[in-house]
């Protein structure tokens, strides 16, 4: 790519407001470049909710990309963040998948990962080199420095090109009604954007992809007697996998019909503290799983209309006696005190929630096929549930008698909120963890997670959290900021929404009106609550760095 071709695609009509992203008549437009084999071009995305349709368009002139792609929302596969820009994947026979940036970071697209080997190796290997002692006999060369494995590096992006980067990603995902789940938010915070990359690329350097957010595809073979499950790609090099705890159940029972097939997971490369020694084995510990390439029909395949937990018990007249299907994330036996603890009837309930809305299951057990959940035990809740059955009316409010129950995997946007518990703990809330620390230095695309000792109430989050440079006059905050609480690990994730400015100070401040689900409110870390002011966090943004440029 050329300065001068370069600089044709930069000068580009943008659509305002964001000199690349704009709303025009409820429908997201993206300026956007994109990168094909050997060079750069540009386009124009177009995400219309109201038509469900996705849009792509090249701009007039040479610059503009020859490739016209219009799809369907549900043929979307996946929106993902990479290292640099971030992929759109289409389903199979509906495109190319795509590689895309903003198109004002444009030339950024054409790095790519850095990867380099030990210079001493390479001297030895390539020259015939020898490393000599004081004594003039040959030293040999060990340990890391005579590795040649290569060592991935990360590219040293600057933060405006990631924050925009991420920006573009939570449009198109907000569009296709894909909003992340705070839990997905959380592991971005922990391990960075997800590197796509193959089998052959672990097992070559597993070291250096260590703690790496990774997203994995191939032939999927069973685990062994003393081995975890593998994914072995067209070269034959082979990628230890294991499911995380959150989903292992799931994969127990979906993973019987993947050997032989062709799965793509996402997870993080560890260490497999299980392998034998000495030799260290790392493994993709993954929680999330696309098998969509497999056949495969309903999860209970019946005939039956599909009913959302709140329309269910909207009207309950309207639903009585009648044989629906619904999904919903398994509480246990009201272990969350979701529901009145006196509609509890039977030993056989349990409850079903999605959003705030919770039901009783009851007339069957939480298991179904290769399954058995204990409705008495929190660590077996949060599993997320299909149900078929007849909905009935049990003094006054509805109830599903169940008939099939089936694990399904968690939906992208899962939401399960927890409500105000009458009688529960005593205990206050109090922020117990924070990512990063508090007082520590931060890259200007930071994302905040602030952890608490107990279920808060996400409500009560709005209005009363604020991000702002500590130099700027009250109210001072980010308009741009989003806030997301994942209840399963008791955390809110903060994203600023725009880069933060290089060198300054920024302040997240906790307000009075944050209160857990029993109703009692946030009390200080340290000392005696101020009149306006329960917490504050303090970071210090990096001050810039000169970025080598492609």
């Amino acid at each position: 790519m050329t300065a001068l071709a370069l600089a044709l695609l930069l000068e580009a009509s943008l659509p305002p407001p964001r000199d690349w992203m704009a709303v025009r008549n409820g429908a997201v437009e993206l300026a956007l470049a994109h990168r094909e084999t050997d060079h750069l071009d540009g386009g124009v995305l177009t995400l219309d909710p109201r038509r469900r349709v996705v849009i792509w368009e090249g701009i007039p002139g040479d610059m503009g990309c020859r490739v016209k792609v219009e799809v369907s929302f549900d043929d979307v596969r996946s929106v993902a963040l990479g290292e640099p820009g971030f992929a759109l994947e289409f389903r199979k026979g509906k495109g190319q998948r795509m590689l895309l940036i903003p198109r004002p970071h444009a030339q950024w697209l054409l790095e790519e990962r850095k990867v380099r080997t030990s210079q001493i190796s390479q001297l030895v290997r390539d020259n015939g080199a020898v490393m000599m002692g004081p004594d003039g006999d040959a030293v040999p060369v060990t340990g890391s420095a005579a590795s040649t494995a290569p060592i991935v590096e990360h590219l040293n992006l600057p933060s405006a090109v990631t924050a925009d980067t991420r920006a573009a990603v939570n449009a198109i995902r907000d569009a296709l009604g894909r909003t992340p789940a705070p839990a997905t938010l959380i592991r971005e915070a922990l391990y960075g954007s997800t590197w796509e990359v193959s089998p052959a690329e672990i097992t070559e350097a597993p070291a250096e992809f260590e703690g790496q957010a990774v997203r994995v595809r191939g032939r999927f073979e069973a685990p062994a007697a003393n081995a975890p499950a593998r994914l072995i790609d067209e070269s034959g090099a082979a990628v230890f996998v294991t499911a995380d705890t959150e989903i292992a159940r799931l994969v127990a029972v979906e993973s019987k019909g993947w050997p032989g097939h062709v799965i793509e997971l996402t997870g993080v490369v560890r260490r497999d503290a299980t392998a034998p020694a000495p030799s260290p084995r790392y493994a993709v510990s993954f929680w999330d799983f696309d098998a969509s390439g497999m056949p495969t029909g309903p999860s209970i395949a019946v005939e039956v209309a599909s009913v959302k937990l709140p329309e269910l018990v909207t009207n309950p007249d309207a639903v009585k006696g009648r044989r629906v299907r619904v999904t919903g994330q398994f509480r246990g036996r009201n272990l969350y005190g979701d529901l009145p603890a006196p509609s509890f009837r039977h030993r056989l309930d349990w409850v079903l929630k999605d959003e705030r809305t919770a039901v009783w299951v009851t007339g069957r057990a939480p298991s179904g096929r290769d399954f058995k959940l204990d409705p008495d035990v929190q660590d077996d809740s949060r599993t997320w549930l299909e149900v078929v059955g007849r909905a009935v009316l049990r003094d006054g409010q509805v109830v599903v008698r169940a008939e099939k129950i089936a694990l399904v995997p968690t939906p992208s946007a899962a939401r399960v909120k927890t409500v105000r518990i009458a009688g529960g703990s005593n205990v206050r809330p109090v922020v117990v963890f924070t990512l990063p620390l508090d007082g520590d230095r931060i890259r200007s695309d930071a994302r905040f997670v602030i952890q608490f000792n107990k279920y808060m109430d996400d409500d009560s989050f709005a209005g009363h959290i604020v991000l702002r440079y500590a130099d700027s006059p009250p109210p001072g905050g980010f308009a741009t900021m989003k806030l997301a609480y994942d209840d399963g690990k008791r955390a809110l994730v903060i994203d600023p929404g725009v880069a933060l400015e290089a060198g300054r100070r920024i302040e997240c401040l906790l307000l009075p009106g944050i209160v857990d689900a029993d109703g009692l409110p946030l009390v200080p870390r340290q000392g005696s609550p101020a009149p306006d002011l329960i917490d504050v966090l303090r970071f210090d943004v990096e001050r810039a760095r000169r970025a080598d440029r492609p």
